[in-house]
């Protein structure tokens, strides 16, 4: 199981990586761009092999971390204070 921590900090950074074009393209992917910029977006990717490239990756390690939250949250919580009795 992948410890949460760890997750944490490979999204913080990812983020940190990108330049606000990534962003945008990362918004895009989350589907958290208003109509208008979400068309433009897909404009600029019927011009640029290298943005549908990243987009294919973005939208690759959403899959993964949302499997993995998945595993994280399905599992059962643990009382801290009951744990070492």
């Amino acid at each position: 199981m992948v410890h949460p921590d760890l997750v944490k900090g490979f999204i913080a950074a990812f983020h940190a990586e990108f330049d606000a074009e990534s962003r945008t393209l990362m918004a895009y992917v989350d589907g958290k761009l208003e109509t208008g910029d979400a068309r433009e977006v897909e404009a600029f990717l019927e011009t640029s092999e290298e943005a549908r490239e990243l987009v294919a990756k973005l939208q690759g390690s959403g899959d993964l971390l949302k499997e993995t939250y998945a595993m994280v949250l399905s599992a059962p919580r643990v009382d801290q204070d009951t744990a070492n009795e």
